[in-house]
């Protein structure tokens, strides 16, 4: 008899370039997906789209786009399909939470990837979240999340825990220990270090007076005013900013204002390209400002021994200990150009045992095990 795990995620599959994005949320679906096929289940992962597609992405794992709006009401027309669709009996994973509108589903579990919703989000839709997360927690059986500040969120706003707090665990994000190695500290281009921003160059969903960059919510922003602070300090610097995103035009048109263009490059790799990129890195920054879980960047660059600064924000600090494997700053240039300067100077960090015993928690092997031990119990899988 076959065994069949279903997934719901909100993006996945690029079907016009035919690949798997490069998010979090997506590498965490391809491989839970992964992961099963290896415990010989047939895995289909239904994604929201503009158009229905299907897509046979390897042997025994597929993926299917359900066309629906791409807003909140998308969500129903995505759940509802589900429900005409799929078998209510058959166990089913949401890698996206919020799409767990069914009640139909009974051996159904979730994942939460980080807090989006608080902030500056007006206070009826911060209210609205507040009953969604509530009613996803009561219906799923358990719910996975990648930091603990959800897990905090959910016991600062919800009182009777004894009903559900036993169902939300927390499993960090991870990097695969032989793809990303230890690597040796790079030699200076021209004698300047190099700091690497591995981050996608997106812009903010709050409107306001300030730019795109200045609210770039990975910090990529943030990040250029610490270089000037550093530049005037008399610390010159490479900075690489590798991901897609809308605000890399500005990146490049600041860099020329501020005579960095020859400094300051902007590009795009794939997963497997990545460890290039941190072979040439001294320090390795992700300065998220608004929200952030345990960043699967940071995760790599620690893995590989390289300095890595992190902002106080969402789960960096699950999975950074300032001075012993990372630095954390505050979200003031400052702070950031201080915490970089930090980095140069340990020049590799962690190392030894610190370095060895962080492989071993932040590897991928660790979190099979964790993610299937829990999807076993929950939903009911061999």
């Amino acid at each position: 008899m076959t065994k069949q795990l279903n997934i719901a995620v909100l993006r996945f599959y690029d079907h016009e370039r035919s690949q798997v994005l490069g998010g979090g949320m997506e590498r965490w679906c391809r491989d839970v997906a992964y992961l099963a096929r290896e415990y010989g289940y047939q895995v289909t992962i239904y994604q929201k789209d503009e158009v229905p597609f299907e897509a046979e992405l390897a042997q025994g794992v597929r993926a299917v786009g359900v066309s629906c709006p791409p807003n909140w009401r998308g969500h129903w027309t995505f759940s509802r399909w589900l429900e005409r669709h799929v078998s209510v009996d058959e166990p089913l994973l949401y890698v996206s939470m919020e799409l767990a509108l069914s009640g139909r589903f009974k051996r159904a579990a979730g994942v939460q990837h980080g807090i989006w919703w608080t902030g500056d989000f007006p206070w009826y839709k911060q209210w609205l979240n507040r009953r969604l997360q509530r009613q996803l927690i009561t219906r799923l059986r358990g719910v996975i999340a990648v930091d603990t500040n959800y897990i905090n969120w959910c016991h600062a706003h919800y009182p009777n825990r004894v009903d559900w707090e036993q169902k939300l665990t927390y499993v960090p994000n991870y990097a695969d220990p032989e793809l990303f190695g230890v690597l040796p500290e790079p030699a200076p281009t021209d004698g300047l270090p190099n700091i690497l921003f591995p981050r996608r160059a997106t812009g903010t969903r709050y409107p306001g007076k300030q730019s795109m960059l200045d609210r770039s919510s990975r910090g990529a922003g943030l990040f250029l005013k610490a270089l000037e602070i550093l530049e005037r300090e008399g610390t010159q610097v490479r900075a690489t900013f590798v991901g897609r995103g809308p605000v890399q035009d500005e990146i490049l048109a600041w860099a020329k204002a501020h005579d960095m263009a020859d400094r300051v490059a902007v590009t795009e790799v794939t997963l497997e390209e990545m460890p290039n990129q941190y072979a040439q890195a001294n320090v390795v920054v992700v300065p998220s400002i608004e929200r952030e879980g345990t960043s699967l960047a940071a995760v790599e660059a620690m893995m590989c021994g390289i300095p890595t600064v992190v902002t106080h924000i969402g789960g960096l600090g699950n999975i950074v200990i300032d001075g012993l494997n990372g630095f954390i700053c505050d979200l003031t240039p400052e702070s950031l150009a201080e915490g970089i300067g930090r980095g140069l100077a340990a020049r590799r960090l962690p190392t030894g045992q610190t370095l060895t015993a962080l492989r071993q928690s932040l590897g991928k092997p660790r979190w099979e095990g964790q993610v299937w031990g829990h999807l076993s119990r929950w939903l009911e899988l061999d």
